[in-house]
């Protein structure tokens, strides 16, 4: 449970910064 928080957090602060294809990129790749 934790550790679909964290990845949420992840994706998150990933979105500030990065564009959303490269946010896709991560979670597809997981």
């Amino acid at each position: 449970m934790k550790k679909i928080l964290i990845l949420l957090l992840l994706i998150a602060f990933s979105s500030s910064y990065a564009q959303e294809d490269e946010v896709k990129k991560v979670v597809f790749d997981l």
